[in-house]
Formats: C-alpha cells, sequence, structure tokens
C-alpha cells in the first residue's frame, strides 16, 4: 500500500465513467511500487505532514531512506508498521539499492 497527500481531481473518462487523477494519486502509485506484501509505505511528506501530528502513530512511522521512483524521481519513504500490521522488512527495492545488485 502506498500513501501520499496531495491533489486529487475527479473527471469523467472516455467511457463516462467517474474517475480520479492528480498529483496526489501519481505519488502514491509511486510509493506503493516501492513496497513488498504487507508493507505500509507512506511518502515522507505525508507522514510528516499529516500522520506524526497523532501521538499514537509516531512510534509506529519508520524512516528508510528515499527511492527513485518513475522518470527518476526521488522520494522519501517511511515505513508504517506494528506488531500487528504491516511488514518491518526493508523492501526489496531499497535493500538492492543499499548492496548495488
Amino acid at each position: 500500500m502506498g500513501i501520499h497527500s496531495g491533489p486529487v481531481n475527479p473527471f469523467v473518462d472516455v467511457n463516462d465513467q467517474s474517475n480520479l487523477a492528480g498529483a496526489g494519486i501519481n505519488m502514491a502509485q509511486r510509493v506503493m511500487c516501492c513496497g513488498d506484501v504487507r508493507h505500509i509505505l507512506l511518502s515522507k511528506h505525508f507522514a510528516e505532514e499529516d500522520l506524526e501530528h497523532y501521538a499514537h502513530w509516531r512510534s509506529h512511522l519508520h524512516d528508510i531512506g528515499t527511492v527513485e521512483a518513475k522518470h527518476g524521481t526521488r522520494i522519501p519513504i517511511v515505513n508504517l508498521y506494528t506488531d500487528q500490521l504491516g511488514n518491518s522488512a526493508l523492501p526489496a527495492q531499497l535493500r538492492r539499492a543499499k548492496t548495488g545488485e
């Protein structure tokens, strides 16, 4: 799962179906693609601006570094996990980047 906050715009697509688009969704997709099974990854922007204000979540936010995503976009990522929720392992994409695989 990938989470980011930012602009989201409703629109009607070519099939006359309601849909959503915008920078918020694009970045959330890029964050999501960085994770493995059970990861709950957040952009650092979302973690600091929106979630860190809630004391309950603060101890479950783990900064795991910056990843290079689609089109060379560099995104600082935070992993959200507890004993019952999420995945505490470093995502494979970040592990490979750190080891040069």
